[in-house]
């Protein structure tokens, strides 16, 4: 994936495959919910080693 935000679809595919990606993740819980056709809205928390968290709204 070379260009994760050249697109809802793509960036979708970026989104959901963090933890895949990246083994210091350890939990995803990101939703993205398209808003139109080029606008989406990102929420969740991301979980990774030592006890770090990245809220996101």
């Amino acid at each position: 994936m070379s260009a994760p935000l050249d697109g809802i679809e793509s960036y979708s595919a970026f989104v959901y495959a963090l933890a895949a990606r990246h083994p210091f993740v350890t939990h995803s819980m990101l939703t993205l919910a398209p808003v139109g056709a080029a606008l989406a809205k990102l929420e969740g928390r991301i979980e990774c080693q030592g006890g770090i968290r990245l809220e996101v709204w």
